[in-house]
């Protein structure tokens, strides 16, 4: 084991990403249609703005003056009405566009098999389905869900998109008309669960000349439903969700697991750009002494001589890559820690042992009285006292280093950082 655990530097960072997605309405009203496109177009690209604001924020508060270029990433299925109008606008704002849809793509192509035509960016005439393969092909990602349309499971297929959707998104922009919709699927059933997540929502009315509110709870759908007018205009709101959103690292609570002093200067210096770092930073003791083996030597012999589990593959793409990166700092300082917390008590259970054998011996020996044996008495009493003082400091030293504290921690840390490897690909 070597006596550090080498940390991902800076240098190795991905580039910060904020994902925007929508949800809306597939007919829109034709004297709605430019406010729409308007107020969509200004939601994308103030997030956009804000964003970048609050990443050259950073830079500027940072020990480091390179700072990774944000990426802004945006989610639509790509239906027909506020899914395209948004996906046109986040394409021309340099966002990346991930495209989910409820079915495999040459199903999900159905919806679009009509002989309507819409007017794109330059001037062309095309179908509603050349559209779609158009805005797909500049897609970054493209995930068909498996979804069917066997009885009732279209309207859940629709559904299950918009869950994706939600689930993936840090923003939710909704073009609605407030209203409860007219089955599973809708948006106001993808409003809805946004809400109960928690995730912010960009409410664009798609019926009314209204300004966009931004909704941030379940109480704050319900108090807009019903039409409180003290609902500010979203723009306000978006600012300052994004920029805390992204400069959140900032406020974070210190590792626990640092000395008192060392926690306090976390408190006041600013010149520390990412909290994971500093805690993947921490020097081992040493290597590990044989000492503190007893309890894996242990565990092997009972298990016949297993070795143990075999390493995970390193992921080949660069986010994976670097998840994976921490989470083997995270586990090797999670074992290292757990090693010394659990080889202490292995040894605490074989000196209490070993301790009941010289009171037993020395017990014996008093009993039987015997004049030349009293030297012997006396060692063994001593051997008896030299174990007692062993145990206290084991288990003494072990609390004040806090070896079962720091392996918890460790591999919470550790586990969290193989979920994030995994909802990165």
């Amino acid at each position: 084991m070597p006596s550090r655990v080498k940390p991902i530097t800076a240098g190795s960072l991905p580039s910060p990403s904020l994902r925007v997605g929508i949800t809306g309405a597939r007919d829109l009203p034709q004297d709605q249609l430019s406010r729409i496109q308007f107020q969509l177009d200004k939601v994308i690209a103030l997030t956009r703005v804000c964003a970048e604001e609050a990443l050259a924020s950073q830079a500027t508060n940072s020990h480091s003056t390179k700072e990774p270029a944000i990426r802004m990433r945006f989610l639509s299925p790509l239906a027909l009405g506020a899914d395209r109008i948004a996906a046109v606008a986040a394409l021309q704002h340099k966002y990346e566009l991930c495209v989910p849809m409820p079915f495999p793509v040459n199903e999900y192509e159905q919806d679009f098999r009509t002989s309507s035509s819409v007017r794109n960016e330059g001037g062309r005439q095309e179908t509603n389905l050349e559209e779609f393969r158009r805005l797909k092909k500049q897609a970054k990602e493209r995930i068909e869900l498996d979804g069917s349309r066997e009885g009732n499971m279209t309207s859940l297929s629709y559904l299950a998109v918009g869950r994706y959707v939600v689930h993936h998104s840090d923003l939710l922009i909704a073009v609605w008309d407030g209203s409860l919709g007219n089955g599973t699927g809708g948006t106001a059933d993808i409003v809805r669960l946004a809400s109960n997540s928690s995730i912010p929502i960009c409410w664009i009315h798609s019926t009314k000349e209204r300004d966009p509110v931004l909704i941030e709870d379940l109480q704050g759908l319900r108090s807009a439903l019903a039409g409180d007018m003290n609902f500010k205009p979203a723009w306000q709101g978006i600012s300052r969700y994004v920029k805390s959103a992204l400069t959140a690292a900032k406020t974070a609570t210190p590792p626990s697991h640092r000395s008192a002093s060392k926690s306090r200067s976390w408190l006041v210096r600013s010149d520390k750009k990412d909290f994971l770092l500093e805690f993947l930073s921490e020097s081992l003791p040493m290597p590990r002494p044989r000492i503190w083996n007893a309890h894996k030597l242990l565990m092997m012999w009972a298990a016949g001589g297993h070795a143990g589990r075999k390493p995970d593959l390193v992921p080949s793409d660069a986010i994976g890559r670097y998840w994976h990166g921490h989470y083997e700092c995270g586990d090797r300082l999670a074992n290292e820690y757990a090693a010394r917390y659990r080889s202490t008590y292995t040894w605490i259970i074989l000196l209490t042992t070993l301790t009941l054998c010289f009171a037993a011996v020395s017990c014996g020996l008093q009993a039987l009285n015997i004049t030349d044996l009293e030297w012997l008495s006396r060692v063994v009493a001593i051997l008896e006292l030299v174990s007692l003082f062993i145990i206290v400091g084991l288990v003494v030293g072990s609390r004040r280093l806090g070896w079962h504290r720091k392996s918890v921690e460790y591999r919470l840390m550790a586990e969290l950082c193989r979920k994030q490897r995994m909802l990165g690909r």
